[in-house]
């Protein structure tokens, strides 16, 4: 599942070019579903599917059905869908060349990553194969959420901050 803006910018032309080449290698079922609005082409391919932009609710629910999600950005600060896909207790697969997005998965341990297609498709092959490892990283990720960015959390943050600085 990849969502967000359908942009270079964000990878999706990596990602589309990396996921037909996963395609051609191996047969399956296995579908890229897209939800976002797209500002480039999107591949006519059979296991491409492209929503477009979706409800929230439709995208929780898309998020809770998803094997994982793929952020292919290499410029990410914080990504909203990756804290979002954690929350759902779903395993991430990331671009390693965005030190934000790699950082986020080695410290929450909620996520493999990606420099180049090999390291996808291994992953890719990995997260498919290894349900269980995946629903552990996906239990990672989203303790590493609730200790991070919940509203508690980020409260006693601030609170630090201020008794810091007072």
């Amino acid at each position: 599942l990849y969502i967000g803006r359908i942009t270079v910018d964000k990878g999706c032309d990596e990602m589309f070019e990396y996921f037909k080449r996963y395609k051609r290698e191996r047969s399956g079922s296995l579908k890229l579903v897209l939800m976002g609005k797209p500002f480039m082409q999107v591949p006519n391919h059979p296991d491409i599917i492209n929503l477009g932009f979706a409800a929230e609710e439709d995208k929780f629910d898309a998020l809770n059905a998803s094997e994982f999600l793929i952020m292919p950005s290499p410029y990410e600060s914080l990504s909203m869908v990756l804290l979002e896909a954690w929350l759902a207790e779903r395993p991430v697969l990331v671009n390693k060349r965005c030190d934000v997005l790699k950082g986020q998965c080695e410290r929450s341990k909620g996520g493999l990553t990606y420099n180049d297609y090999k390291e996808f498709s291994e992953n890719m092959d990995y997260l498919l194969a290894n349900e269980d490892s995946g629903n552990i990283l996906g239990q990672h990720g989203k303790e590493y959420v609730l200790a991070n960015y919940s509203w508690d959390a980020v409260e006693r943050k601030y609170i630090e901050l201020i008794n810091l600085i007072a």
